[in-house]
């Protein structure tokens, strides 16, 4: 047994997955007519449950109410409903009742682009819906956090635009557990695709496996687990690649400056703020944010030298007594942002 997988693992490391006990036909070329298909659902069935789930998600976060409780519903309802069971059900309605779309089978694209299209929509629906809810959960949960933050505050303060602060900074900011969620969703994908090939007849890795697992053609079977094994590295090294790039992203840079100036490296676009000491900033928007509350303190501390404390004014001094948040604000609007 073990020579035998040795010799096994020797020939599929150079591509040689071996040959079919029941066709003699070569592995790699049976797994690669069904790729084709299997891909397809993978694919835009993530695509659908991404749109629809941050669609979902985006509109909770920023409404909440009763269109919260309801993503919360669905959310629960796509967790507990398999997708073979929503598969015959979409059937039965679609198919069957209203004759709308193909009840089964599978037409290339090269073939007819439409028919391709009309076969696909079932199947993709099955997978999508339940993967949709999820990730909305993952997108309210996320964009909600984002959004009760004191940047945002700042950025609305300065007059940044609902659209702008939230798409071009809050889910930016909320991206990196959503892409992580999605790759999963990718992988759990990959199982459920085997039940909805079965139910729709389509010909692909999910179909191929079970009729090799039926008939105990066991080169076929290893095949297709190196086919799906791959698929899942392939995802969990683009989710690592992309996790990184947007983390990497959202790290100010820094520079540093004479003593004089600057007692230590602050970042080049650090908003400071009286409450907590810092408010974290995108670079485009915490520059513009910083020269308008550094304009903001320089009046200021003109007010407070020339009218010396009014009640109305900020008890501000120079840099040298004046608080830690006050001197920062100071250098900030001396040129130093």
């Amino acid at each position: 047994m073990v020579e035998q997988y040795g010799s096994w693992l020797g020939h599929a490391v150079q591509g040689d997955l071996g040959s079919s006990l029941f066709s003699g036909e070569s592995v790699t070329t049976q797994l690669n007519q069904h790729l084709e298909i299997t891909f397809s659902l993978l694919l835009l069935g993530t695509l659908a449950s991404t749109v629809l789930g941050l669609a979902l998600g985006i509109t909770a976060a920023v409404r909440g109410g009763v269109v919260r409780s309801v993503v919360d519903v669905l959310s629960l309802a796509g967790m507990a409903i398999p997708n073979f069971w929503l598969a015959m059900v979409l059937t039965s309605v679609f198919a069957v009742g209203l004759r709308w779309l193909p009840v089964v089978g599978y037409v290339s694209f090269t073939e007819s682009p439409l028919d391709w299209a009309r076969s696909l929509v079932l199947p993709v629906a099955a997978l999508a819906v339940g993967s949709a809810t999820i990730i909305a959960k993952q997108t309210r949960d996320s964009l909600g956090q984002v959004l009760d933050q004191d940047f945002v505050k700042t950025l609305r303060a300065n007059g940044f635009g609902p659209r702008s602060v939230l798409f071009r900074h809050a889910l930016r900011n909320a991206g990196v557990p959503i892409m992580s969620v999605i790759g999963i969703v990718f992988v759990s994908l990959i199982g459920g695709s085997i039940f909805v090939e079965q139910i729709f007849a389509m010909p692909g890795l999910g179909s191929i496996t079970q009729q090799s697992t039926a008939s105990h053609d066991l080169p076929v079977i290893q095949g297709a687990v190196v086919y799906f094994t791959l698929l899942v590295v392939a995802v969990k090294i683009a989710r690592a690649d992309g996790g990184c790039s947007s983390t990497a992203s959202r790290v100010p840079e820094t520079r540093k400056e004479p003593s004089s100036k600057r007692g230590k490296s602050q970042p080049r676009w650090a908003c400071m703020s009286s409450s907590e000491g810092s408010a974290r900033c995108t670079p485009r928007a915490g520059r513009r944010a910083c020269r308008l509350l550094g304009r903001w303190a320089g009046q200021l501390v003109r007010v407070d030298q020339s009218a010396g404390r009014s009640p109305g004014a900020t008890e501000m001094t120079d840099s040298s007594s004046a608080p830690a948040y006050s001197r920062k604000v100071i250098l900030a609007n001396s040129g130093t942002t």
